[in-house]
């Protein structure tokens, strides 16, 4: 008996996968509901985009808050928010420059999460290493050979919806504090 249903589900799997279309499948009613179903789903991405562009303005308005009542002068650039403390030499980074920063990286709720003075100097190829969150690697391109400086990377340039799976949580916003030891 399983056997013949097995049966019966292969075939029905066969023949409608192969299936030809006729004429009938282009007649003017067959057209509108395709024309339907992709008018729903180009309604569907709109408004998915719509909902990212709102959950992220809501993040930047949450960091800019954020720096602001520490009174922290951010800017935003590639949308990651970048104080420079000290400038540093005339040496920039740029993208494939291996650089070595010395950091202390915090949850907006002032949980220390990584440090370098723990966790060893953080190593990066800039553009390149897909170890590190893409925001902190766009804000190093701002800075200089010793530059000190603070970053603000929302979630989404961070490590997104799912967090490191080890210290950083779902959807974290992280603050770090570095300093470009040395670019190559």
């Amino acid at each position: 008996m399983k056997l013949r249903v097995s049966l019966f589900f292969i075939a029905v799997l066969f023949f409608s996968c192969g299936r030809n279309y006729n004429e009938e499948d282009i007649t003017p009613e067959a057209m509108r509901k395709k024309d339907s179903l992709s008018v729903r789903e180009e309604k569907m991405n709109d408004g998915l985009e719509r909902t990212n562009k709102v959950m992220l303005k809501k993040e930047e308005d949450k960091i800019r808050t954020y720096a602001d009542r520490r009174g922290w002068k951010v800017e935003q650039r590639e949308g990651v928010f970048i104080q420079v403390m000290e400038k540093g030499g005339s040496v920039s980074v740029k993208d494939g420059d291996e650089v070595v920063l010395e950091y202390e990286c915090e949850l907006l709720n002032g949980v220390k999460v990584y440090d370098s003075r723990q966790d060893g100097l953080l190593r990066i190829r800039v553009g390149e290493d897909s170890e590190v969150p893409l925001g902190l690697q766009l804000a190093v391109r701002y800075l200089n050979l010793n530059s000190l400086a603070r970053v603000i990377v929302p979630y989404n340039l961070a490590y997104g919806l799912s967090g490191d799976g080890d210290r950083i949580p779902k959807s974290a916003t992280l603050v770090y504090t570095l300093k470009v030891k040395e670019i190559r």
